[in-house]
C-alpha cells in the first residue's frame, strides 16, 4: 500500500474510532438516564445532562473531521459514503444523548420514582431500546450486515413495549397530572431511542452495500358498515394500482353475509378477481388494529367503529353515504352506480398515495 493509501486508510479509522467513541458516551448517558429516572438519583441525572455537553463538542469535532477529509481526499464511491453516513451517524447519536439529558430533566421532577407495575414498563422499554442501540452500534462497528437486519426488527417491538407502557400509566399507577406529563415524555424518549438505532442500521447497511434504505410501505385499513361494496371496492383500487406501496384490508362494523354481487361484477370487469373476497367483521381484526398506518373510515366517524384509535395510527373520513340500492333488473343503475364509487374511490385513494409516497409512488393503471 503506497504513503497516500496509507494515509487514507488512517484518516478513516480515525474518524470511525472517534464516532464509535460517540456512540460509547451516548449509550453510558442512556443507561445512566434511566438508572437516574428509576431509582431517583438526581445528582447522576444532573451529571448526565452536563455530560451531553461533552457529547455535542465531540459530534462537531468529528463533523470538522469529515470535511476535513472531503477537502483532503476528495473521495467518492465507498468512501464518499462512509463520509456522508458517518456525518448523518454523527446527527443521530447526539439526538440520542438529547433524549437522554431530556430523560433525566424529566426524572428530577418527579416527586418519587415510578413504582410498580409502571416502573416494570419503564424498565422493560428502557431495557429495549437500550438493546437496539447497543446492537446498531456493534453493527456498525463490525460492519455486520446481519446483526443491522435483525436489529431493525427491535424498533417494532420497543413501539409494541411503548403500547403497553402507556396502558400501565392508564391503568395501575396513580398520578397527578405533572408526574403523568414527565413519565409520558420519559417514554417516548426512550421509543425514539429504537426508532434511531434502526436509522444507524440503515446506515451500516448504506455503508457496505451502497443501498439507500427501501420506501416505506403502508399499512391501511379501510372500513365501512358491513364490508360488502364501498371498503371492498377500496382495498381492491389500492391492491391493484399501488401493490408496492403497501398492504391493504377492509373490514365492517357488522360483516354482510355475502359481497353485493354488482360490485363483483364491475370489479372483475376491471379484471379484479373477487372470487377468494368474503365481507369480514371489524372485531376480527382487533387484535392487530394497532398495525395499521392509516384507518380509512368510508361511512361515519372512525372512533364510531373502536373505543380508541391506535396510538401509531392515522384515522381519516371519507364519508360516502349509504351505497344506493338498485333493484335487481336495473343492470344499466347498478352499473352507472358502482362505476361512480369506482371513480370516486380512485381519486381519493390515488391522491392519497401520492402524499404518502411521491417520487417513491409504485402504481400500475389498469
Amino acid at each position: 500500500m503506497g504513503y497516500y493509501e496509507q494515509r487514507l486508510e488512517n484518516d478513516l479509522a480515525k474518524i470511525k474510532n472517534a464516532l464509535i467513541g460517540i456512540a460509547d458516551k451516548v449509550e453510558t448517558a442512556l443507561k445512566h438516564a434511566v438508572d437516574s429516572m428509576l431509582s431517583g438519583n438526581d445528582a447522576l441525572a444532573y451529571d448526565t445532562v452536563l455530560g451531553d455537553r461533552r457529547i455535542n463538542r465531540l459530534v462537531m469535532q468529528l463533523d470538522d473531521m469529515c470535511l476535513g477529509f472531503i477537502a483532503l481526499h476528495l473521495p467518492a464511491a465507498g468512501h464518499l459514503r462512509f463520509i456522508a453516513s458517518s456525518m448523518r451517524l454523527a446527527i443521530l447519536l447526539e439526538r440520542i444523548g438529547d433524549y437522554s439529558a431530556t430523560i433525566c430533566r424529566e426524572a428530577v421532577q418527579l416527586p418519587q420514582p415510578p413504582e410498580g407495575t409502571i416502573a416494570q414498563a419503564v424498565a422493560l422499554l428502557a431495557n429495549n431500546s437500550r438493546h437496539a442501540l447497543h446492537q446498531a452500534i456493534a453493527a456498525f462497528r463490525q460492519n455486520n450486515l446481519a446483526l443491522a437486519h435483525t436489529t431493525m426488527q427491535l424498533s417494532t417491538q420497543a413501539e409494541r413495549t411503548f403500547d403497553q407502557a402507556i396502558e400501565a400509566l392508564n391503568k395501575d399507577y396513580i398520578l397527578d397530572r405533572q408526574s403523568l406529563f414527565y413519565l409520558l415524555l420519559a417514554l417516548s424518549m426512550l421509543v425514539r431511542v429504537a426508532a434511531q438505532a434502526k436509522n444507524i442500521c440503515e446506515e451500516t447497511i448504506f455503508i457496505n452495500t451502497g443501498k439507500s434504505k427501501p420506501a416505506k410501505r403502508y399499512t391501511i385499513l379501510f372500513v365501512d358498515e358491513d364490508n360488502s361494496c364501498l371498503s371492498q371496492i377500496a382495498e381492491a383500487i389500492t391492491r391493484k394500482k399501488f401493490s408496492g406501496c403497501g398492504t391493504y384490508s377492509s373490514a365492517g362494523r357488522n360483516a354482510a353475509d355475502h359481497l353485493d354481487l354488482n360490485m363483483v361484477k364491475f370489479l372483475e370487469g376491471k379484471g379484479i378477481q373477487m372470487a377468494k373476497a368474503q365481507p369480514k367483521n371489524l372485531d376480527s381484526l382487533a387484535y392487530q388494529s394497532g398495525e395499521y398506518y392509516l384507518i380509512i373510515s368510508l361511512q361515519g366517524p372512525v372512533k364510531s367503529y373502536m373505543k380508541q384509535v391506535p396510538f401509531h395510527s392515522i384515522a381519516l373520513e371519507w364519508n360516502l353515504g349509504v351505497p344506493q340500492k338498485t333493484s335487481k333488473d336495473d343492470s344499466a343503475g347498478n352499473q352507472h352506480h358502482i362505476e361512480d364509487l369506482y371513480r370516486t374511490l380512485g381519486l381519493l385513494t390515488t391522491d392519497l398515495m401520492d402524499t404518502l409516497c411521491g417520487e417513491d409512488i409504485v402504481c400500475y393503471e389498469g
